[in-house]
């Protein structure tokens, strides 16, 4: 018998997403008892694993498997001082336990995924994620988040194609565009119904677009093709192979600086036929 401790208490959500929850699910069946150690909220990413979860909701910047700018340092301690004593006891009772934090990337042929969402979910025909999540100073990712001006310009023009459309995100890090429904701020299950009924997904470059992957729904991405070191692979690559493993339909559109309306309107246009 033996006992198995995750820790992704520090991911970006994208990175968790995909490229750690589907290594707990693979590794999860080979020991006894499991706990998983996440953010508050993000349970449901292990649906199905039969885990003990031990979370936190302690504000951070956060970049790859990286925690910075931690909001309040001795509560995050306590959590910390409290994932080692829960793994010190899982020793005394079984002896034996597997302590896994995330240190690389993991390929997706290396875990297992499974769906989330319902597809027959009443949702929006459209749903965009409307990115202002702070970067660290002088990032390349800062056109990624873009002026609300351009976004209402956007919503506004996809209602007015008769298209229903619908803003997901956190209210912290997303804004909500003007003729959106507001979808910001639900639960994670929630979200992913709602991600998954929809026709497509539309947005910048974040963890919510990677979601839309596992929900199996379109999406249309933009931002920077830049080479990320640690997958060794660019960023349409990422999203459109590395980090899809259910090979759901995925545009990249690769950008330099953020866009004017009309020439983002007319790329959109384009994607969705309009």
């Amino acid at each position: 018998m033996s006992a198995l401790v995750v820790d992704a208490s520090t991911s970006e959500f994208g990175w968790e997403l995909m490229s750690w929850q589907g290594f707990v699910r693979k590794q999860a069946p080979k020991h006894s008892h499991v706990v998983v150690v996440t953010t508050a909220g993000l349970e449901p990413l292990y649906a199905g694993v039969n885990a003990e979860f031990i979370t936190h909701d302690v504000p951070m910047g956060r970049d790859c498997w990286w925690g910075f700018d931690v909001a309040d340092t001795r509560k995050f301690k306590r959590h910390t001082t409290g994932v080692a004593a829960t793994a010190n006891a899982l020793k005394r009772k079984y002896g034996s336990v597997t302590y896994l934090k995330q240190s690389k990337y993991i390929p997706i042929q290396d875990q297992t995924f499974v769906k989330y969402g319902n597809s027959d979910a009443n949702s929006a025909d459209v749903i965009v994620h409307a990115r202002r999540k702070k970067n660290r100073p002088g990032s390349c990712y800062d056109i990624h988040n873009w002026p609300q001006p351009t976004w209402d310009a956007v919503a506004n023009h996809l209602v007015s194609q008769g298209l229903s459309v619908a803003a997901v995100g956190t209210k912290t890090h997303a804004m909500l565009p003007a003729g959106c429904t507001d979808l910001r701020g639900l639960a994670l299950p929630a979200t992913s119904d709602a991600i998954a009924g929809a026709k497509c997904m539309l947005g910048p470059s974040s963890g919510p677009m990677h979601l839309a992957a596992l929900c199996g729904t379109r999406h249309i991405v933009w931002g920077r093709n830049i080479r990320t070191k640690m997958l060794g692979a660019m960023n349409v690559d990422r999203y459109t192979h590395l980090w899809n493993p259910f090979s759901t339909p995925c545009t990249y559109i690769p950008i330099t600086a953020v866009p004017s309306e009309k020439d983002l309107i007319g790329t959109l246009d384009k994607e969705l036929q309009l």
